[in-house]
């Protein structure tokens, strides 16, 4: 549940929401979003997490879309009770909206999930919200003359880190606000490792497998780093459910062999061996659910996110630091919030990039330097208390980005002038 601070806070917001809350039996303004609840990306989970703390929220209640569904794994019960009656006010209330509308408009805060080109989701309901939200997540740094009519329709765009926010200024969508990614709190905290990997010095990296991703600086970082410590063990979780997204990785040359894909996964420690990582230094655990993935990485003695480009700080990283791991990650885009802020192990030499062409739609991103990435991760391997007492106060910076202050933080950037 919130603290006192974002307690204030909401009340604080609750003032934004008069001209909305006369138009519902209800003293809070429905908002709705356009894409599913789920456990499986993080917009499914940041759709799940924003359900269940709005669901007795004072100021808005959040009606999660009906169709289509989405696996839902790892809730405790009392979540689950809460999800289900969650949907239960949806069902209700989605046709109640409809007969309660002027004609032109629903009487309602839509949330529109928008990727690359400013695109969405199908309409969920015929017509529109009275107040139209953009929840923007993409790298793509041309906003073009359609993407702009786009988010010219849009009473407000929310963006996910500093950089998006200026990068959609910069266009002229100026209605943009800073909304942060949230990460779930209760499962991502400091805790013991199992002590299954013995002395194994363990390297954790996380994201669906691609260019942007930076998973072919990982590799090139760590075959350098295996001669030096053979005891060290990559732990990935880079399963893809977008097959076509994974040749990309090639383009930068420092992977110059391709993954494959074995059956439904991909071939992650067989594509590391053919690029030069030692056979047993790395293991892939495939996709994991929320609860299962925040025991993983407690295991870990350091992260490493040398990524191109982030719409937002990275959900990932932020759980790695809630989590109480040293991070290591890249100085651009989205990450800068992080590093700019919190007690991580920046990279900042960043590059034009690799074998890529630069052009309008990645013109802002970086490229990571391997040898900063290496020295970093000696710096972690030999200096262990000042690694432990970064990773301590990372710990603390990043339990501010639960997904009960999020919400606060999403009434606040919804409803404000």
């Amino acid at each position: 549940m919130p603290t006192v601070r974002n307690r204030q806070k909401r009340g604080a917001a609750a003032t934004l929401w008069t001209e909305g809350a006369a138009h519902t039996n209800e003293s809070r303004v429905p908002m709705y979003c356009d894409w599913p609840v789920g456990t499986g990306t993080h917009a499914e989970l940041m759709a799940l997490h924003l359900t269940l703390q709005l669901y007795r929220s004072p100021v808005a209640q959040l009606l999660p879309a009906i169709s289509p569904m989405r696996p839902v794994t790892g809730l405790s019960n009392a979540d689950f009770t809460v999800l289900k009656s969650a949907f239960e006010v949806a069902r209700v209330a989605g046709p109640r909206l409809m007969q309660a509308s002027d004609g032109a408009t629903v009487p309602a805060v839509g949330l529109r999930l928008l990727g690359d080109g400013l695109q969405g989701m199908p309409e969920p309901l015929p017509v529109p919200a009275r107040r139209n939200v953009g929840v923007v997540q993409t790298c793509d740094t041309r906003i073009d003359v359609e993407a702009r009519a786009v988010g010219a329709r849009m009473d407000r765009l929310l963006a996910g880190s500093t950089w998006l926010c200026e990068v959609l200024k910069r266009s002229g969508l100026q209605s943009t606000v800073m909304w942060p990614t949230g990460i779930d709190t209760t499962l991502f905290r400091p805790g013991p490792k199992s002590g299954h990997l013995g002395s194994k010095f363990v390297i954790f990296s996380g994201g669906r497998l691609d260019y942007r991703k930076g998973q072919d600086i990982v590799i090139a970082a760590v075959r350098i780093f295996c001669q030096r410590h053979p005891e060290a063990l990559l732990l990935t979780t880079w399963q893809s459910p977008l097959p076509e997204t994974a040749g990309s990785i090639v383009q930068s040359g420092l992977t110059p062999v391709a993954p494959e894909y074995y059956g439904t996964s991909l071939g992650v420690p067989q594509w590391a061996v053919a690029n030069g990582v030692p056979a047993g230094s790395i293991a892939d655990l495939g996709q994991l659910t929320p609860a299962e993935l925040a025991v993983v990485m407690r295991e870990a003695d350091v992260a490493l996110f040398p990524n191109r480009a982030e719409a937002d700080a990275n959900p990932m990283v932020l759980e790695c630091m809630a989590s109480g791991v040293p991070v290591i990650l890249s100085a651009n885009t989205g990450h800068l919030d992080v590093t700019r802020a919190a007690e991580c192990y920046p990279l900042t030499e960043q590059r034009e990039l690799c074998g890529a062409v630069v052009d309008e739609r990645n013109a802002g991103w970086g490229e990571s330097s391997v040898e900063e990435a290496v020295a970093q991760l000696e710096a972690v391997y030999t200096q262990t208390s000042v690694a432990r007492q970064r990773a301590i106060a990372s710990a603390q910076w990043a339990m501010d980005f639960g997904w009960d202050v999020g919400a606060v933080r999403l009434v606040e950037a919804v409803g404000g002038a």
